[in-house]
């Protein structure tokens, strides 16, 4: 969903954004304006490419960033941050049973577990009486 949302940004604001064969294209016209040699006018064109590309990019970080932090502001939560949180819950409870099971053992506690089957077994020692 926050993807289609970003995506509809991006497209809604395509005007301020070149694709990478408008860009050449645009670079190979200024090339042929300035006279340059095929060599010059490849690197220009390579140079010209890698340049708008990393604009692009900065430019698509920077909407993403704003985005999120407009998300946040909302109170939602992106559906990839709650699953990773959901995760790590998972691996903070099993860090923490762990730790309580083994200041049990340590401590001499019976479990719940233990007791059930200790109540079971006095039941039926009593029941042959």
């Amino acid at each position: 969903m926050f993807d289609v949302l970003k995506q509809s940004i991006f497209a809604s604001l395509g005007a301020a954004q070149l694709t990478r064969e408008k860009v050449a294209e645009v670079a190979s016209e200024i090339a042929k304006q300035v006279n340059l040699t095929g060599q010059q006018a490849a690197d220009f064109e390579s140079q010209f490419t890698q340049r708008a590309e990393a604009a692009r990019k900065e430019w698509e970080a920077e909407v993403d960033h704003r985005i999120d932090r407009a998300l946040i502001q909302l109170g939602i939560v992106k559906a990839a941050v709650r699953k990773e949180a959901e995760q790590a819950s998972a691996r903070g409870q099993v860090v923490m049973d762990d730790l309580v099971e083994k200041a049990i053992l340590r401590l001499g506690l019976a479990r719940a577990e233990d007791i059930e089957a200790l109540t079971k077994r006095i039941e039926v020692l009593e029941a042959k009486d």
